[in-house]
């Protein structure tokens, strides 16, 4: 048989993981506003008060989800922002927020596995939602999608769109369109990437922050988009290969028939697939 397609043959390079979205939110006056975009009401609320608790391996440093935060030791807040729109991201907030509580429970250093029962923060689970699709769920349930309410456990995640945002976060949903419109535009080019800086700052959209980070934003779109360039190569290499592997097979197929059906010799069959008599043999 033909060997199969070799994907480690094309290697796509991959940073850490990178946004606007990330970075943004890095910024403890970005965090706060966040916050109180998803909870107006807590108006007291100290920037000391929010701390970053966005997971990432423990191997590479690579990060695991988008943004993650801890809230005066109480409250638990992971947000996941798409573009693309997936149910998946239930199952996958199981995982963070498992990673989430078994962090914590070490960094508090209480025994999970004891008699006494350990304290934890509350969470909050949101998916700040980019794309085109009309989403009118406010939130959308692991137990409801996945296995038609009949299942002993259940994660609810909020949906958080243009419609319902505020503050930062509808400014942010409101850049990362304007990204999409750019880049259907222009493609993945710099010209995509200024000209979606320049008009925010214009239109007064993350005007402070495009204005202050303007660079770093420039760079991680850069990597993005190169990221993004190098994952099309990547599958375009191997539609080709595996349309040539196609065609080999193919001919393998059509060589083997005519040797049993005594059209040709085996050695002329391994001559027209450029091989020898006994490469020839493994394959029939």
């Amino acid at each position: 048989m033909v060997n199969k397609i070799k994907y480690n043959k094309y290697l796509v390079k991959r940073n850490i993981k990178s946004s606007v979205f990330t970075h943004l939110f890095s910024i403890s006056k970005y965090k706060k506003e966040l916050y109180l975009s998803l909870y107006p009401k807590d108006e007291n609320i100290d920037e000391k008060d929010i701390k970053t608790w966005t997971l990432s391996s423990i191997f590479t440093n690579i990060q695991i989800n988008d943004l993650g935060l801890l809230v005066k030791n109480k409250l638990l807040v992971l947000v996941e922002a798409q573009s693309i729109w997936t149910l998946n991201i239930l199952p996958r907030m199981i995982e963070y927020i498992g990673e989430s509580f078994n962090r914590y429970v070490l960094e508090t250093n209480q025994n999970i596995y004891g008699t006494k029962k350990v304290v934890l923060p509350k969470p909050e689970l949101y998916v700040l939602y980019t794309g085109s699709k009309i989403i009118k769920e406010k939130f959308i349930s692991l137990k409801k999608e996945f296995f038609n309410n009949n299942c002993s456990i259940d994660v609810k995640v909020n949906i958080i769109t243009l419609n319902n945002s505020s503050r930062v976060v509808k400014e942010y949903i409101k850049f990362a369109k304007i990204i999409d419109t750019n880049t259907k535009k222009y493609g993945y080019t710099k010209k995509s990437i200024n000209e979606t800086i320049d008009y925010c700052i214009k239109k007064n959209i993350l005007r402070e922050y495009l204005t202050e980070y303007k660079k770093e934003v420039y760079n991680i779109m850069t990597s993005v988009y190169d990221q993004k360039t190098a994952t099309e190569m990547f599958e375009r290499a191997l539609r080709a290969e595996g349309i040539q592997q196609g065609m080999q097979q193919g001919k393998i197929d059509l060589m083997i028939g005519m040797v049993k059906d005594n059209i040709i010799s085996i050695n002329d069959a391994a001559k027209r697939l450029k091989m020898t008599e006994s490469e020839f043999l493994k394959l029939m």
